[in-house]
């Protein structure tokens, strides 16, 4: 963490502290004299279950109009802001101009505040629809995510965004971002619309790991103690953080909710990373001893994905095959590596994935480049997708190391294209290929090739390879 950074933050809990005093009015006056800020307020204390009233304040504007446009999320939706009206600070209406992909408000450099309401009914977390609203309410608890509810503004919010939200007292609050009591600061706008927060009655944990801090809100009654869960997510971003040599993000917020839909066509435990915020849903009736077997791997995977999906960024759907292959193949080295399976377990777990793969449908017509895990209504694709990548990128791994006598390992060539990363620039088949040979002197291009085109070729032996 840089010391400016740091500098921002401790700005930022010494804002909180006046807040407590001094109420939010007076805060909110105090800063629209220094630097723009946005301050978002929200209410889930009576709600419709269908749509959230969302309203803000633009302080510290200059510009004589002010852009609002929605965020896209995954699939490239946005949200629909319903009856957006914006008034002056003696409140008459401001003029607003409408297009497809923004509102223009004739604020003539002045504040302003706005309001509108945005659906927010989630479906089965099983249709795509899982990865483009996450955002859920109900009478225990409600996560929000920025992109489902907020507008982006095209002023340069110098001091940041607040998130107040009017929640039952006896709620718990738990952020991305920084969060005291029922306030969230996001400081760094590009981190905005990804923000999450979570609050309800739920138990929720706090520590800091490796100059880190992680946070963890469990939602609902388990057959497990969560302080026990929690010990194993600092334990595993611990050995995470030290593979690479450092953290992309300053903090994690692991969301652990029971999963829904389980068994059948489902998943019993499956993750959604989504920027600093990992969801883990889990069957809601696992007990302790299962907190030292394969569901782990959800947590270990979601928490890699900081960086292996995101730090290190698809160029294409082509390459989600090393992102979520490799991903896949090192939680369950790194659930290893920490003690919270023995190698027994791993080389059992390694076995299911090889025989689930030999035994898919798919395997022999499909290639693994073109597998995908977009619909999870198709168990079988999805199982082909993550266990192909596994498969081909244990097998890199394999190749790796013995080309450099055991010097060179895959985590170095990922910790290599972590640590030499440049801003906006996405990973493809080419910077791995390269990476791997400016490492270890081994040209993978023509195997890795075969491996993922060719659906008639096996490339995998049943028994896993000496790595160790």
């Amino acid at each position: 963490m840089t010391k400016g950074r740091y500098g921002h933050l401790l700005w930022a809990a010494v804002l909180f502290v006046f807040v407590s005093y001094l109420g939010c009015s007076r805060f909110e006056t105090r800063l629209s004299s220094v630097r723009p800020f946005i301050h978002y307020r929200v209410s889930v204390s009576d709600l419709d279950l269908e749509v959230l009233r969302v309203e803000g304040d633009v302080q510290g504007v200059v510009r004589k109009e002010t852009i609002f446009r929605p965020a896209s999320n995954d699939e490239g939706g946005t949200i629909d802001p319903i009856g957006f009206k914006a008034e002056d600070l003696d409140g008459r209406a401001l003029e607003v101009e409408r297009s497809d992909e923004a509102l223009k408000i004739k604020n003539d450099g002045k504040d302003f505040s706005f309001s509108y309401t945005v659906p927010v009914v989630v479906e089965n977390r099983y249709s795509p629809d899982v990865r483009t609203m996450l955002t859920m309410i109900d009478t225990e608890h409600c996560r929000l995510v920025a992109r489902d509810l907020f507008l982006l503004c095209d002023t340069d919010l110098a001091d940041g965004i607040i998130i107040d939200l009017d929640i039952p007292d006896d709620w718990v609050l738990a952020s991305s971002a920084i969060s005291i009591r029922k306030r969230t600061v996001v400081e760094e706008t590009g981190d905005f619309p990804l923000t999450t927060i979570v609050c309800g009655r739920m138990q929720s944990f706090d520590s800091s790991v490796d100059a880190v801090e992680v946070s963890m809100a469990s939602i609902g009654k388990w057959r497990f103690e969560a302080e026990r869960l929690f010990e194993l997510v600092r334990r595993i971003a611990s050995y995470e953080i030290d593979m690479f040599g450092g953290s992309p993000r300053a903090k994690f917020l692991v969301i652990v909710e029971p999963n829904p839909v389980k068994g059948g066509a489902g998943f019993d435990y499956y993750g959604i990373h989504l920027g600093g915020t990992m969801f883990l849903f889990l069957d809601p009736h696992m007990d302790g001893h299962m907190l030292f077997d394969a569901p782990m791997s959800v947590v270990a995977h979601e928490l890699f994905h900081n960086w292996n999906g995101e730090a290190l960024s698809p160029a294409s759907n082509s390459f989600l095959w090393f992102t979520e292959g490799a991903t896949v193949y090192y939680s369950y080295r790194v659930l290893e590596g920490t003690g919270i399976i023995t190698p027994e377990q791993y080389k059992a777990r390694r076995n299911v994935i090889y025989n689930r793969f030999v035994d898919n449908r798919y395997h022999g017509k499909v290639p693994i480049r073109e597998a995908q895990n977009n619909d999870l209504g198709d168990k079988e694709m999805v199982n082909f997708f993550y266990d192909g990548g596994y498969l081909t990128c244990e097998r890199l791994d394999a190749m790796i190391r013995s080309e450099s006598k055991g010097r060179i390992k895959l985590i170095d060539v990922l910790r290599y294209l972590y640590n030499n990363r440049k801003p906006g620039q996405r990973v493809d088949e080419g910077l791995l290929v390269d990476a791997i040979k400016k490492l270890s002197g081994l040209d993978v291009s023509l195997a890795l090739q075969k491996m993922l085109d060719d659906p008639s070729a096996e490339f995998f032996s049943k028994a896993p390879s000496s790595l160790d």
